[in-house]
């Protein structure tokens, strides 16, 4: 078989003892990584024989959009993580030469990752609205929004 071809199973056990040597992951933490890369090379490349030096950014691209669809911004982080992993180990052991883990988007986890960056004018407006502006702490409040909307917000 030519060097550039391997089974699947080759891949990943190479994978997995040099994430042993070199991490020092814990069986728990490989399973899982195991699970994400052969989820992704059998998505990207398909059947076996595979070929790891013809991933590219498309194929996680459209992996991780995929996956994204199903997955918590959690369960996203530990895919990333799996990924990033693997593609470093596959510099290392000179199968692919260009750093595929740059395609891997940041996920937002944190508490209020969901809350949205901005509001739009008639989310503002509707916001506005419901201030009580006869008394004072509704102008208060009215001049805190507005300088968040003018100020807090204005790289949209």
């Amino acid at each position: 078989m030519p060097t550039d071809l391997w089974t699947l199973d080759v891949l990943v056990e190479a994978y997995k003892e040099h994430e042993r040597r070199t991490r020092g992951l814990r069986e728990r933490t490989l399973r899982g990584y195991e699970w994400n890369v052969r989820l992704f090379v059998r998505t990207a490349l398909g059947d076996d024989p595979v070929n790891p030096a013809v991933l590219g950014r498309g194929h996680v691209a459209e992996f991780i959009a995929s996956m994204s669809e199903r997955l918590s911004p959690a369960s996203m982080r530990t895919v990333g993580s799996a990924l990033r992993s693997f593609f470093r180990y596959l510099r290392v052991a000179a199968l692919r030469d260009q750093p595929l883990e740059a395609a891997i988007p940041v996920i937002a986890c944190w508490r209020l990752s969901a809350l949205p960056r901005f509001l739009r004018d008639d989310q503002l407006k509707q916001v506005l609205a419901l201030l009580e502006t006869c008394r004072p702490y509704g102008l208060r409040d009215r001049a805190i929004v507005l300088s968040l909307a003018i100020f807090g917000f204005a790289a949209r």
